[in-house]
């Protein structure tokens, strides 16, 4: 077989397709290796022998992609390992036959492939296959003309007017300098204005490759610190979140990023990808649509512990055709489930600038270097004061309290099909000046709230308040108004631990905990092991209930009033103290601005998580009627280990409404 041929890979459910695809590309001069069914192991390493074949070839892999094939695992496999062996080399046209989800596992080798969609009418899809393959290939072939005898004449000819056109050209080479110089004078007195000016096909310069039909990539070519270095630093750093992990090259690692609005690259239109040591986000609008991508940073803080936010960022200098009336924007801003947005800076890539909360009357030229953004928080969160490359750039007051628990995010939003968005972040630090100490004893753990009337607290041994079950189980032990719950290796599923009457709304309406997950709980769970309050009449269904929930495994909470109401929120490693007491509050407030509507409170360790309506066209609470108190653990599926959690201090009476207000 030749050189540079074609592995099609597809499954039996797609075999008419596949043999169309491979017609077309032996009707254009293409090799094509048409496997078989892989059900031996000797098979198996064929496989594997002809796709190293392929790769040693410099060969394309053609992806036939669909629901079906997404179930294959000996698909799936190969893809796998056609993309790591290609390395950074494009390898892969894969096809999506039809609509897909995006959370499936091909999509993370969507950035480093060529993307082709089903169009109406199959002839059009396979011949831009086809047209791929030969690119990847090296085989498009152009046309030759056959040279003919010249003239001595027609040599004269040619020779004269090639002077003739020397000569004009180095008078317009004269007028044009003059002119530049002119404009470089008149430009000295004016603001700077960079001016983007879009490449032709492919080109390299300046360690960015770019290519007219997909987004350009950055290649590292200095150390960023070094070039923009932090010119502050926190007595405590809580959290420094880097983005040179190997195992995470041409991917994600989700672990500290939260996103959404299609994360991976999606029709070579937008991008989102660590390597080379950054994290990359770039884009570009389709149809004339406004388009967002959304970048969560998996880290919580609040003012109470947080004083000090780092951000190492550039932009990238191949934007495309600038679009001054409407540009892209970045912005970045702190969000929490609470429902604050605040934005600290906005910044234009098109314009090659950043202005403060996107307010272009305080604005600074950034070019293509690397930059620092610093932020330092006042005690009480509500103002603050900001550094662009250790210079103060701007100061003010935000929404913000001491007891907001938030989330740094990074908004992209897409306004034009000519104008790309490309940035790129190196570093995130947080840091605080004082060391925050966790609590050792369930007493170091503080409420937010001190009920003004309380109807239990401390009562667990009481009958009339645990499940008489739960009495009855080995897994549960009650000892000192304590409950230890220890669940063996392989438990999987649902437990009920509390089961709490009590009166209406307007007489209880304050649930709270303290917890603590035990060290002996492996890191090896699933995020599905979780604790839960919730509330609702007796034996509700869950869409007739409201709850707050906290991952067992992780810093991730969860506020649902229905079932198509939820909120999630995720933070890191250093936000999820295993070993040490914590505290959850739930209280549940008529909402002064619609009748007989409520908004359900959440607080972890002192901190409002959020909130969220109870709106009566979804929910099927009904407030006029007493409510029970229910607190539920579910162990996950995937428990390697023994799970041991302790509740105490139980507390369940009333807070009114002005103690949210203050």
């Amino acid at each position: 077989m030749e050189k540079g041929y074609v592995f099609l890979n597809y499954v039996q459910e797609d075999l008419n397709e596949a043999q169309q695809i491979q017609d077309e590309l032996m009707h254009s001069g293409i090799e094509v290796f048409f496997p078989g069914n892989t059900d031996s192991l000797s098979s198996v390493k064929q496989m594997v022998g002809k796709i190293e074949n392929l790769i040693d070839q410099n060969g394309v892999m053609v992806v036939v992609l669909s629901k079906k094939a997404l179930e294959d695992n000996d698909f799936i496999s190969n893809t796998q390992l056609c993309f790591e062996m290609s390395g950074k080399r494009q390898s892969l046209v894969i096809w999506k036959k039809e609509n897909l989800p995006d959370d499936h596992a091909i999509t993370l080798y969507y950035p480093r492939s060529i993307i082709v969609n089903a169009a109406r009418k199959s002839d059009y899809t396979f011949q831009r296959i086809v047209s791929n393959v030969k690119r990847l290939l090296g085989k498009e072939i152009n046309r030759r003309v056959a040279h003919q005898p010249i003239s001595k004449r027609t040599v004269f000819t040619l020779i004269w007017i090639v002077g003739l056109v020397a000569l004009l050209g180095g008078i317009a080479q004269f007028i044009y300098s003059q002119y530049q110089i002119r404009q470089t004078a008149i430009k000295a007195a004016q603001e700077p204005v960079v001016i983007n000016v879009p490449f032709s096909n492919e080109s390299i310069d300046q360690g960015f490759i770019v290519d007219e039909s997909s987004v350009p990539i950055f290649e590292s070519t200095i150390d960023p610190s070094k070039e923009a270095p932090f010119y502050f630093e926190p007595a405590v750093i809580n959290k420094r979140i880097t983005f040179n992990d190997p195992k995470f090259e041409n991917s994600v690692d989700f672990a500290s990023l939260g996103l959404d609005a299609y994360p991976i690259n999606e029709e070579n239109r937008r991008n989102i990808i660590q390597h080379d040591g950054v994290l990359q986000i770039s884009g570009l609008a389709q149809d004339e649509e406004v388009n967002d991508i959304i970048t969560n940073i998996n880290h919580f803080y609040s003012p109470s512990d947080t004083s000090y936010i780092g951000i190492r960022f550039k932009l990238e200098d191949y934007l495309g055709w600038s679009d001054y009336i409407r540009p892209s924007g970045i912005k970045i801003f702190t969000w929490s489930m609470a429902n604050i947005d605040f934005p600290f800076v906005g910044i234009f890539p098109s314009q090659q600038t950043i202005s403060s909360k996107g307010d272009e009357q305080n604005t600074a030229v950034l070019g293509t270097n690397w930059h620092t953004l610093e932020i330092e928080f006042s005690k009480t969160g509500n103002s603050y004061i900001l550094y662009l490359d250790g210079k103060k750039f701007d100061e003010g007051h935000t929404p913000l309290r001491d007891f907001d628990l938030m989330n740094l995010t990074f908004g992209y939003q897409l306004q034009s099909t000519t104008d790309w968005m490309s940035f790129s972040i190196d570093e995130i630090i947080y840091g605080n000046n004082d060391l925050i100490q966790p609590a050792k004893e369930a007493e170091q753990a503080n409420y937010h709230y001190k009920p003004t009337e309380i109807f239990y607290t401390d009562e667990i041994n009481n009958s009339t308040v645990i499940r008489q079950f739960i009495k009855e189980s080995n897994h549960l032990e009650i000892k000192n108004s304590q409950i230890n719950l220890g669940l063996p290796s392989g438990f999987s599923g649902y437990q009920p631990i509390l089961d709490i009457p009590a009166k209406k709304v307007d007489a209880t309406n304050y649930f709270a905990i303290k917890y603590r997950v035990n060290e002996t709980t492996p890191v090896s769970w699933t995020n599905s092991g979780y604790f839960e309050l919730v509330t609702g009449q007796k034996n509700n269904q869950d869409e007739c209930q409201a709850s707050i929930s906290s991952s067992l495994v992780t810093a991730e909470y969860r506020i649902a009033t229905g079932m198509n109401d939820i909120k999630i929120s995720s933070g890191s490693e250093e936000n999820f103290q295993i070993g040490y007491w914590h505290t959850i509050e739930m209280v549940i407030l008529p909402d002064p601005g619609e009748d007989q509507q409520y908004s359900l409170f959440f607080w972890h360790d002192d901190k409002l998580v959020g909130e969220q309506a109870i709106r009566n066209s979804v929910s099927c609470i009904d407030f006029q009627a007493p409510l029970h108190f229910y607190l539920n653990l579910f162990a996950g599926d995937d428990t390697s280990s023994d799970i041991s959690i302790d509740f105490n201090n139980l507390v369940l009476g009333y807070v009114p409404a002005f103690g949210i207000n203050e």
